[in-house]
């Protein structure tokens, strides 16, 4: 083999590395969110143990609703320490190491039956809808 053949094998596995860091990179970044507290939550649904979904009011007047799912692989903590008159809100620090999934949330309610049964799908393995004990 030339000389130049291995200078261009060489060249092509570089850049193979680098597309493939790149992209490796991009992937467990994808989920990040743009900051860690969420106030004004219209709604919370808890799929399963450590999945919830939040509904947020956003907008200048509140008239658009973002929904965020958090995940845990860990605690949740939910605290019943919100005023009557007060929006409830959402914390979470995220994890580092795992693409939508954050080590601790704190949800802050005004009393846990603002939280509500959300569905959830396993494909296969069923699917249905969680359903809050009072």
């Amino acid at each position: 083999m030339k000389r130049w053949q291995k200078v261009v094998i060489f060249l092509t596995m570089v850049v193979l590395l680098v597309v493939g860091a790149a992209l490796f990179y991009r992937d467990i970044t994808a989920f990040t969110l743009p900051e860690n507290k969420k106030m004004n939550v219209d709604r919370i649904y808890m799929h399963e143990p450590g999945r919830y979904s939040v509904m947020i009011k956003t907008g200048p007047k509140g008239e658009e609703l973002e929904i965020i799912e958090l995940r845990a692989d860990r605690k949740i903590h939910i605290i019943a320490d919100v005023p009557s008159q007060d929006p409830c809100w959402v914390y979470f620090e995220r994890e580092k190491t795992m693409k939508q999934s954050w080590e601790k949330i704190w949800i802050h309610v005004h009393s846990p039956q603002d939280i509500q049964g959300g569905g959830w799908n396993h494909g296969k393995f069923g699917k249905g809808q969680t359903v809050i004990i009072e």
